[in-house]
C-alpha cells in the first residue's frame, strides 16, 4: 500500500521536473525573440528571427513576426523615399520658380533706368513677359500633375484615330521644327487605327513628348507610327544631347532633368505626366539609346484597325 502512493509521488515530481524544464526553455525562448526583436528594430538590418524551440506554435510564431518584420522594412524604406522625393520636389519647384522670377526682376530693375532706349525697354519688357509665362506653364503642369496624382483628373474615354490625334499634335509643333531650319521626318500610315482613349490626354501625351524632344534633342527628329499585333506603336526618335543610358530609367520620374535640362529651364514633369496620362489609359513608355540616336517609344492597345475609304 505504501510503494502506490510513493510511485505516484515519483512520477508526479518527474512531470513537474520536465514541465518546469519544457517552461523554462518557453521563458527563455520568448527572451531570446524579445532580444532578437529589439536588435532587429533598433538597426537597419534584413536579419529575421529565428526560434530554438521546434514547436509548430513557435514555429508559426517566429513566422508571423517575420512576416510583420518585412512589412515593417517595406514600409520605412517607402517611407525614406517618399520624404526624399518630397524633399527633391521642394528644392525642385523652388529653383523652377525662382529662376525665371529672379531673371524677370532683374529686367524690370533694368526697365527702370531713365537713360533706357524705348526699344530697349520694349524689348526688356518682352523678356519679362517671356520669363512669367515660363512661371505660368510650370504653375499649370505642377497643377496638372497634382491632379493626376490624386486621381482628380476624369478622363472621357472614347474610340479615337491614333493616327489623327498624332498628326494634329505633330501639326502644331511643324512650324516651330522648320523655324531651325529641320525637318522632321513623319511615317504614319493613312489607317484609322481605333483605341479606347481620351482624345485630349492622348494628344497631351504626344505634345509632351514631342516638345521634349524639340527642347532637349537635335535633329534628324523622326515620327513614325507602326500597327504590332494588337497595338500601335509611335516612335519619337532624335539625336541624343546631354543624355545617357544611366538616365534612361529615371527619365518618367516626376522633377527629373539632367543638368543641362536645368539650363533649358524646364520642369521635368511633360514626360512623367505623359507617363501617367498613357498608363491610365493601357498604356505604356519607354526610352531607349541606341549609337547615338535617343527614341521615345509609346504602345497604344487597339481596339480595330480599319482602312480609310
Amino acid at each position: 500500500m505504501d510503494i502506490l502512493p510513493f510511485s505516484l509521488i515519483f512520477m508526479l515530481a518527474a512531470a513537474a521536473a520536465i514541465l518546469a524544464a519544457r517552461l523554462h526553455a518557453v521563458k527563455q525562448n520568448l527572451r531570446d525573440l524579445d532580444a532578437q526583436l529589439l536588435k532587429i528594430l533598433s538597426t537597419d538590418t534584413n536579419q529575421l528571427i529565428c526560434t530554438q524551440l521546434s514547436q509548430k506554435e513557435f514555429c508559426a510564431l517566429a513566422e508571423h513576426i517575420n512576416q510583420a518584420l518585412v512589412s515593417h522594412k517595406e514600409a520605412v524604406r517607402k517611407q525614406k523615399k517618399s520624404d526624399r522625393l518630397f524633399r527633391e520636389t521642394i528644392t525642385a519647384i523652388s529653383h523652377d520658380l525662382r529662376t525665371p522670377l529672379t531673371s524677370a526682376g532683374g529686367y524690370i530693375q533694368m526697365m527702370n533706368r531713365q537713360d533706357l532706349s524705348p526699344e530697349k525697354r520694349r524689348e526688356y519688357g518682352m523678356i519679362v513677359e517671356e520669363r512669367m509665362e515660363a512661371v505660368r506653364a510650370l504653375l499649370d503642369q505642377l497643377f496638372e500633375y497634382a491632379r493626376l496624382s490624386n486621381n482628380e483628373l476624369t478622363l472621357c474615354i472614347d474610340t479615337v484615330s491614333i493616327n489623327d490625334v498624332l498628326r494634329d499634335t505633330v501639326s502644331i509643333y511643324y512650324d516651330d521644327f522648320c523655324s531651325r531650319g529641320v525637318e522632321p521626318v513623319l511615317k504614319i500610315p493613312d489607317q484609322a487605327w481605333l483605341a479606347a482613349a481620351d482624345k485630349d490626354a492622348l494628344k497631351r501625351v504626344f505634345s509632351n513628348v514631342i516638345y521634349n524632344a524639340f527642347i532637349h534633342g537635335k535633329a534628324p527628329y523622326s515620327i513614325t507610327s507602326r500597327a504590332n499585333g494588337r497595338s500601335a506603336v509611335i516612335t519619337f526618335t532624335n539625336a541624343a544631347f546631354g543624355i545617357t543610358a544611366a538616365d534612361l530609367d529615371s527619365l518618367f520620374e516626376r522633377f527629373y532633368t539632367t543638368d543641362l535640362s536645368r539650363q533649358k529651364k524646364t520642369t521635368g514633369l511633360g514626360l512623367s505626366i505623359a507617363k501617367t496620362l498613357l498608363e491610365k489609359q493601357g498604356g505604356r513608355i519607354h526610352a531607349e539609346l541606341d549609337h547615338g540616336l535617343f527614341s521615345i517609344i509609346i504602345e497604344i492597345p487597339l481596339c480595330e484597325t480599319l482602312p480609310r475609304p
